[in-house]
């Protein structure tokens, strides 16, 4: 027979052995709470990325590497960026750049930006319109088979047909209905 003593010695240190256990448990949701926070709100204490600077990179650096990464950092910013994404998309010369504005537009669903996409169809650089008809396609919902190496008359009676669509298309319930699931998702 065990002593009473005994006993209840073996009970403290089970009850120590759970009491550690719960206190390291606690410790590891505390860290990933702080990893948490610090993820999310650390950006914020200090700043975050300085969209500004990055628009204006985006548009004057020299280097055209320079511009498409900074386009690129703006486009993963999202609809914090969105309004410099426009700006760019609307004065940029540089192909990589507009590209990268234009897919960075559609990927927020941003449909004030339709028309900037739309004048995208005609410029002189393939990949542009390539990325323009892209983007349209995912935001109408609709391939119109832009022939984005297509001959100029081509390509002219195929964005008329998207604009023509688009005029039908915004503001109608279809468009009011995709344009909140597409917030949902």
């Amino acid at each position: 027979m065990i002593p009473e003593s005994a006993s209840l010695k073996k009970i403290e240190i089970m009850s120590g052995n759970q009491d550690k256990s719960r206190l390291q448990a606690m410790i590891v949701v505390l860290a990933a709470v702080l990893v948490l926070l610090a993820i999310f709100y650390l950006p914020k204490l200090f700043g975050g990325p300085d969209i500004e600077a990055l628009t204006d990179a985006a548009l004057n650096d020299p280097s055209h590497q320079a511009q498409i990464r900074a386009a690129q950092e703006l486009a993963q910013l999202g609809e914090p960026a969105l309004e410099s994404l426009r700006k760019i998309a609307s004065e940029s010369a540089n192909p990589g750049v507009l590209s990268v504005c234009i897919l960075g537009i559609s990927r927020q669903s941003d449909y004030e930006s339709m028309d900037i996409i739309i004048a995208k169809l005609d410029n002189p650089e393939s990949s542009v319109r390539s990325s323009a008809a892209t983007a349209l396609r995912k935001m109408l919902g609709r391939d119109f088979h832009f022939p984005v190496d297509g001959s100029k008359e081509n390509r002219d009676r195929v964005r008329d047909e998207i604009i023509k669509d688009w005029n039908l298309y915004n503001g109608s319930e279809l468009f009011e209905f995709n344009k909140n699931r597409s917030k949902e998702n």
